[in-house]
């Protein structure tokens, strides 16, 4: 079965996007479930890698049979997104079960990417689990600023240099969340050059289409034009100034096509309130 793995920050859109996914015919889902993996489960330890993520699989597939988890358990069914009614339109015509299920999504994001660098296994999993892929979606970044200021995930989060976790000091800086947050895309994006077709990133600003080409996920017009339009439902903060400013000062010592078009699409329009 291949793996669909989320990458980066919380607050970044990775409920939104897995549940679409979750919905769709082919795909199963797992949603956090960190605390209830067995150790031998646990392939991104970076120990036993293919005995693991089978093992891994194995728990995906007694997870979709338990309808009693909750939103820490592993339904999607019961996430944010869906308790909020976001995924209404698609799951009147999608079920989260699958009964000859191709791929499963993990939203477990920023436990994982921090999993992955602090064991230093990403290559690894690569060549042993050849058909994961990894989807980084880029959020609006102020409203993700803010989304963290306020939820405070930093002890989920390494530091991105191997040193440690976030503190709770760095958490509450918006400096500094803005400087982890570009180190964490530019880990993700040195991957994307060298594995162009497992690392997919996804702008809130694209069309969901997007992932599920890159995905080759086959899917009929009509779930694609609804999942487009629930993928669409984000709800935005409003834009501070200040934040604007920070970001772009941390920006500045980044340059790339990605970099790029966080400017344009969200910062470069705030900023122009300065004029």
């Amino acid at each position: 079965m291949k793996s669909i793995l989320f990458l980066g920050p919380y607050g970044n859109l990775t409920t939104l996007y897995a549940s679409i996914l979750t919905l769709h015919p082919s795909i199963i889902g797992l949603n956090h479930a960190r605390d209830r993996i067995p150790p031998e489960a646990m392939f991104y330890d970076g120990q036993n890698i293919s005995i693991k993520y089978n093992n891994f699989i194995n728990f995906v597939l007694d997870n979709q049979q338990r309808s009693d988890i909750g939103h820490a358990g592993g339904s999607f069914e019961k996430a944010h997104a869906s308790r909020k009614g976001e995924l209404k339109e698609l799951e009147d015509i999608s079920t989260y079960t699958s009964k000859n299920p191709t791929h499963f999504v993990w939203k477990e994001s920023g436990f994982l990417t921090s999993q992955l660098r602090q064991n230093a296994c990403i290559k690894r999993i690569l060549e042993e689990i050849p058909g994961a892929v990894f989807i980084r979606p880029i959020r609006n970044p102020l409203h993700w600023l803010k989304t963290n200021l306020i939820a405070q995930h930093f002890e989920l989060y390494d530091d991105t240099w191997g040193k440690g976790f976030v503190t709770e000091a760095q958490a509450s800086s918006p400096i500094a969340l803005s400087q982890w947050y570009l180190r964490d895309l530019q880990w993700f994006l040195r991957l994307r050059e060298q594995y162009s077709h497992r690392f997919i990133i996804h702008f809130e600003t694209q069309p969901f289409d997007n992932i599920v080409k890159q995905l080759n996920l086959q899917t009929t017009d009509l779930w694609l034009e609804i999942a487009n339009a629930v993928a669409g439902k984000i709800r935005h903060r409003e834009c501070d100034l200040h934040l604007a400013e920070v970001f772009n000062s941390a920006l500045a010592f980044y340059a790339g096509d990605a970099y790029s078009r966080i400017t344009a699409d969200f910062i470069a329009p705030v900023l122009a309130y300065r004029q």
